[in-house]
């Protein structure tokens, strides 16, 4: 089982059924869709078609084109997060673990392009389809915390954290933005970015 199988199904209690790796199959083919062909491409024919099935079984997995984006996104997330995770286990110190957040972020986006290409084309999405709102604010609201959480054992106070949190949310945000829509020979030093940041925020004591 690779780095994204294990992903995907780390979370089933049980045994993994038949119908489980369909599951997986389609939405893996939906990311690879999505990311070469947009939104236009994503009718449930055109998914069927890459995996050499019928219409049927795709709506019989996924009732709804919004199923199947919801699907996708927490997959994503489930994705970006458990590479964050690996280098935050990495950090010894405090403020290597808030870079660690920076630092995950960006080898996602590398190792993934195709699935930072969709989450760019879901933005677009949640700004009209309320439950795909919904569900974008409620896990952005706890990477807000878990990362607010992770000032405050830096600085050891509270005071300031959630304004932080935030800042450096918005930051990788746009990182991911800039690297997914500009040519890479115009790119910005997100390293040194990240650095800067950092430098501003965290006192020498708390590095």
């Amino acid at each position: 089982m690779d780095f994204l199988e294990k992903v995907y199904f780390q979370s089933f209690p049980g045994p993994i059924r038949k119908g489980d790796l369909k599951r997986y199959e389609i939405i893996k083919t939906a990311i690879s869709v999505l990311a070469t062909e947009g939104v236009d491409g994503i009718a449930f024919d055109q998914i069927a078609a890459k995996l050499e099935t019928r219409r049927s079984h795709i709506s019989y997995y996924f009732s709804t084109p919004q199923d199947l984006f919801t699907a996708i996104f927490q997959y994503i997330t489930a994705t970006a997060q458990a590479i964050t995770v690996e280098d935050i286990k990495k950090a010894q110190t405090p403020r290597e673990r808030i870079r660690a957040v920076g630092t995950g972020a960006l080898r996602w986006v590398k190792a993934h392009r195709d699935q930072a290409q969709v989450i760019l084309l879901l933005q677009f999405m949640f700004s009209y389809d309320p439950a795909l709102k919904k569900m974008n604010t409620g896990i952005r609201q706890i990477g807000r915390e878990r990362l607010q959480s992770l000032f405050q054992l830096a600085l050891g106070r509270q005071e300031g954290t959630e304004a932080l949190a935030g800042e450096l949310q918005l930051l990788l945000t746009g990182m991911v933005v800039e690297a997914m829509s500009t040519a890479q020979s115009s790119q910005p030093d997100f390293k040194a970015i990240l650095e800067n940041f950092l430098g501003r925020c965290l006192p020498e004591a708390s590095r």
